[in-house]
């Protein structure tokens, strides 16, 4: 599977890719009438969102969607072309949607990719970023966000120490990223909830 595209948070006027959740954010378009389609391998869903806080509660801002066509009006907002580049503009966008999301749980934010760690399948782990945060929700509200890119830096030297995340490649005479690396820093929420 290609990477693929990842919601978004907007935090701190910045748009973050949501990296990892505690627990799934519940949106689905069909609610809406809309039935989205992959038209290309790198969006599965044939959608993606931009959160962020609206009013003090989390609110899907924005929706990138393709379809065969049909793109209902969503809580009275018409689709709009998007034509940040060509690939965008194969999405329609919602500009403006605010879908509340009572969402309750841990949310890891990032940006700012670090070259080394860009996953070629998938999605990009949460160490992958050089700005971190680790956000808590309570029924859509947010209850705390610390800065986790100390613990993510320390994450990636460690990493980069382990033999086995690199390997000498005789053929380009040059050390390269292992692609069978079966990192050990997943994301466990049960010891992040102790820390807190």
């Amino acid at each position: 599977m290609t990477v693929q595209f990842t919601d978004q948070y907007i935090f701190k006027n910045e748009a973050y890719h949501i990296t990892a959740l505690e627990n799934p954010l519940v949106f689905d378009p069909s609610d809406y009438g809309a039935f989205p389609v992959s038209f290309c391998s790198a969006c599965a869903r044939g959608f993606y969102g931009q959160y962020g806080l609206r009013e003090g509660r989390l609110c899907l801002r924005n929706l990138y969607m393709t379809t065969l066509g049909h793109y209902p009006e969503i809580r009275g907002v018409a689709p709009e072309a998007n034509s940040q580049d060509f690939f965008l503009s194969l999405f329609k966008v919602y500009r403006g949607v605010n879908i509340p999301a009572a969402y309750s749980g841990g949310m890891f934010i990032g940006r700012d990719l670090v070259e080394d760690f860009y996953e070629s399948t998938g999605v990009q782990k949460h160490y992958a970023y050089k700005d971190v945060y680790l956000l808590k929700f309570k029924d859509g509200r947010l209850k705390s966000a610390r800065d986790y890119s100390d613990k993510m830096q320390k994450i990636r030297d460690d990493i980069i120490c382990d033999t086995n995340y690199f390997y000498y490649d005789e053929a380009s005479f040059s050390f390269v990223r292992n692609p069978s690396y079966d990192s050990p820093y997943e994301v466990n929420w049960e010891d992040l909830i102790k820390q807190e």
